[in-house]
């Protein structure tokens, strides 16, 4: 598995990391949800920052909005230190909050990433080809990596539609690739599992985040470092998505993995 290092914290390499959601309507409370974080196992965060007040502001002037969200990823840094940080505005359509013109999005995207407090920005595929390339040109004029995503709360669609995904967000230019399906039966799980698989052993080089969300799909979850998956998203002070394991739990089972996994030497 290709590797890809923030702030020391190196991705692809041994245990799936644990990335832990923030959701918050203000700064206030989400610097009090960030202090909360101590007492869980974690190696980043993800800021969803659809989930902020200002963002539903129609009214609001785009630079006075990224000016706050940018404020508010700074003080999120000052208390995060060298957590590496992924920035995320969800889109209703996704499994989110936002309701957002593809400019906003854009212009919100690139001031999160020049706010020089976050190390990664969420860009989902579904605001198409054109809107996608111009996000990640921005985002990484910033220096800034990018997560491409796609999320289906609906159904897991089949294996090869789950491939040409993941390598369309790899055309784009995204740094990491993430899918996000819903399964209905057992061999679901299997078909996103069988598309991570097969990506991952023809594409190394493509960083994978996937995940079949509910509780069929736990499974998903804790099989990354089998399968290719260089993440896992885990409920600490919250959860955004469903199947989410609190991250005490899935740091127990991604370790005893590990630990099983290793050959043994007689």
């Amino acid at each position: 598995m290709n590797s890809l290092t923030l702030r020391g914290l190196t991705l692809g390499e041994g245990k799936p990391k644990i990335i832990v959601p923030l959701c918050a309507g203000n700064q206030e409370a989400l610097l009090q949800k960030a202090s909360a974080l101590s007492s869980h196992p974690f190696d980043l965060v993800e800021w969803r920052a659809d989930f902020m007040d200002a963002v539903h502001a129609a009214d609001t002037p785009d630079h006075a909005l990224a000016a706050e969200l940018s404020r508010c990823a700074k003080a999120l840094r000052g208390l995060l230190g060298d957590t590496p940080l992924l920035f995320t505005l969800r889109s209703q359509k996704e499994g989110g909050e936002a309701l957002l013109p593809p400019s906003r999005y854009m212009i919100l995207n690139q001031a999160a990433a020049e706010s020089g407090a976050v190390d990664l920005v969420d860009v989902e595929l579904s605001c198409g080809a054109d809107c996608v390339q111009e996000n990640i040109r921005r985002i990484h004029a910033a220096g800034v990596h990018v997560i491409a995503s796609s999320h289906d709360f609906q159904k897991t669609p089949e294996q090869a539609v789950l491939t040409e995904r993941l390598l369309a967000m790899q055309r784009c230019g995204a740094d990491i690739a993430k899918l996000a399906v819903m399964p209905q039966s057992a061999a679901d799980v299997l078909t996103l599992l069988a598309a991570t698989e097969e990506v991952h052993r023809l594409h190394p080089e493509l960083p994978l985040v996937t995940m079949s969300m509910g509780e069929l799909g736990v499974l998903s979850r804790i099989s990354g470092e089998l399968f290719g998956s260089c993440m896992s998203f885990a409920a600490a002070v919250e959860s955004s998505a469903p199947g989410q394991l609190p991250a005490k739990t899935l740091s127990q089972l991604l370790s005893v993995l590990h630990e099983d996994g290793r050959p043994s030497v007689s």
